[in-house]
């Protein structure tokens, strides 16, 4: 590997960085707005898991989920 090649990684990674910290913003004030309307952020993100991989869900687990769900009205 070339050192050119390396800087331009080094280049880019810190460029990705640089547009992905306003994103990880916006998630925490997406978190903090739920947590405000009484919904549990790790509900949230469990939820947003959840339906990133819907095969791997375990029928007890979903069932326990719609019941976090019902009790918090959503």
């Amino acid at each position: 590997m070339k050192v050119a090649d390396l800087s331009q990684i080094v280049v880019r990674y810190e460029q990705v960085e640089r547009e992905i910290a306003p994103l990880k913003e916006e998630l925490k004030d997406i978190l903090k707005t739920a947590k405000e309307n009484g919904i549990d952020p790790k509900l949230v993100r469990k939820l947003v898991a959840l339906r990133r991989n819907p095969k791997d869900v375990a029928r007890g687990e979903l069932e326990t989920l719609i019941t976090m769900l019902e009790s918090v009205n959503v």
